[in-house]
């Protein structure tokens, strides 16, 4: 959500935030970000966290060795996709490709889908107070 519609993040860095209109994608916004973001492929879709109206989002990058390795981090915005915070890179289970496929903010857990070697479904379920500590204040 940005500016209280749907939109869509095109690109991390600098964060492009894209509207869908007839088709099109029409970018509205752009915005810098921490180099970092230089490296990110993809994301999540966005979780609302009710409690605070934070936008959480998984992004992932990768490291082109053999076999390549994916790398994920949380990003946390504000309602206005206003960079509030982010962790450091994980692994789900230290495996050469996870992909993460859904976040969800539900109370006080997080609940993550992933896969692993392209071909597993899972699901994680991590203390929301946890995962907020190992998030770096922007």
């Amino acid at each position: 959500m940005f500016n209280d519609e749907l939109h869509v993040i095109y690109k991390w860095s600098p964060l492009t935030i894209c509207k869908i209109i007839e088709n099109h994608i029409i970018p509205i916004d752009v915005r810098e970000m921490p180099s970092f973001f230089s490296i990110i492929r993809g994301s999540t879709c966005a979780s609302i966290d009710l409690e605070t109206g934070e936008q959480w989002f998984i992004c992932h990058f990768v490291s082109h060795e053999n076999p390549r390795q994916y790398y994920h981090i949380f990003v946390v915005f504000d309602n206005n996709l206003n960079l509030l915070k982010y962790s450091s890179p994980f692994k789900f289970e230290n495996q050469p490709i996870e992909y993460c496929l859904s976040i969800l903010i539900e109370n006080q857990q997080i609940i993550i889908n992933y896969s692993t070697w392209d071909k597993t479904s899972k699901m994680g379920i991590y203390n929301k107070k946890y995962i907020q500590f190992l998030l770096v204040h922007f």
